[in-house]
């Protein structure tokens, strides 16, 4: 009976350091519940994935804590040495460099809203900083603060009328925020961001629509084939390559004139008269299909040849923007000998084009 008891009190004894006996070479993981996924924009661009420590304290500005696996080491990142990164439950944070406190350095900025109007917020142990950022053209310190020395205690001193005087200035080609501006009287994340959100809302759809509330002038230079055909009415069948110079104007309700000229090589014939190189000045009214400034549109029309005469002409196509000035010209169209001055008689003539297309 004693060598039983002995024996379960060495157990008992021995249990702890079985408990905590683990094979040789495997490690803890590393993951906490202070761990969120996310990734790491490296300053080379590169997308890492793993987790990041959701610091909660101030030094959320100088520092991103970071591994990729349950096994990884932690790396700790400084704004020097990454471009971004970003939490899953939404936060981003960017590198920026921002002067505060009388110094110049960088640091994670708190991305709050990204639009043509951004707004980012900065965090130390002095305290709380917002900045906005309209169209890339560099961070503006909303508050721009004074700071005093009171008992060693640093207190910013700038006044709600500074950061008004600000917020209007960037939003002035949207005056009807004027009134929410004025009406703010503490800058904190839920007015900035419904401020700039607002704004944000209101230039996108201002971009995004094409003639109807807007006059504009477009250029375009491209080319294409002319693919010719109706020989028993004596148009030989030819290819024609061509080279387009045109223009569109618009006064808006989405219609707009295009006229222009065009330059094709031909060895066949235009009607019984040879030529070598021919022109032709065509002259459209068109109509945008679409509220965007990307769209599809038709149109009607004629061409004009000095040497040959008029001919009805309808096309359709689509205009690609990649930016709000720079963008693609897709056209096809069918031209026709007219019968009664406009009723189009039969075809003789189709010419797909492409160009490019400079938006004024």
């Amino acid at each position: 009976m004693r060598k039983i008891i002995n024996l379960l009190i060495i157990t008992l004894l021995l249990l702890p350091t079985i408990s905590t006996a683990q094979p040789q070479g495997s490690r803890q993981p590393t993951y906490s519940r202070y761990f969120l996924r996310g990734s790491v924009v490296t300053k080379d661009g590169k997308t890492i994935n793993g987790k990041i420590l959701h610091i909660k304290d101030n030094q959320i500005s100088s520092r991103c804590i970071f591994h990729t696996s349950e096994y990884a080491d932690r790396e700790e990142f400084s704004p020097e040495q990454l471009q971004s990164y970003r939490l899953e439950n939404g936060q981003k944070f960017v590198s920026r460099e921002i002067q505060a406190n009388g110094h110049k350095f960088k640091a994670f900025l708190e991305c709050l809203t990204e639009g043509r109007l951004s707004i980012y917020y900065y965090r130390d142990s002095i305290g709380n900083q917002f900045y906005a950022e309209k169209e890339n053209n560099g961070l503006v310190d909303l508050v721009q603060p004074e700071y005093s020395n009171n008992d060693d205690v640093y207190k910013k001193t700038g006044s709600s009328a500074e950061f008004k005087k600000t917020l209007t200035e960037l939003t002035s080609d949207v005056p009807q925020l004027q009134v929410n501006i004025n009406n703010l009287t503490v800058l904190n994340r839920y007015n900035l961001v419904q401020i700039a959100t607002q704004y944000n809302s209101v230039t996108n759809s201002e971009n995004s629509l094409s003639n109807s509330d807007k006059s504009r002038f477009d250029l375009i230079v491209g080319g294409g084939v002319m693919f010719t055909g109706n020989e028993s009415k004596g148009y030989a069948k030819e290819n024609y390559p061509l080279l387009n110079l045109g223009m569109a104007i618009s006064t808006g309700h989405n219609f707009y004139m295009q006229s222009g000229i065009s330059a094709f090589i031909t060895s066949g014939d235009l009607r019984n008269t040879p030529v070598v190189v021919s022109l032709k000045i065509p002259l459209f009214l068109e109509y945008n299909l679409s509220s965007t400034k990307s769209g599809v549109y038709i149109g009607a029309g004629c061409n004009i040849y000095p040497s040959a005469g008029i001919f009805d002409s309808f096309h359709a196509g689509a205009n690609i923007m990649l930016t709000n000035h720079i963008g693609f010209k897709l056209d096809v169209d069918l031209e026709f000998v007219n019968k009664y001055i406009i009723v189009p008689d039969y075809l003789i003539s189709t010419t797909p084009s492409a160009g490019l297309l400079f938006r004024f």
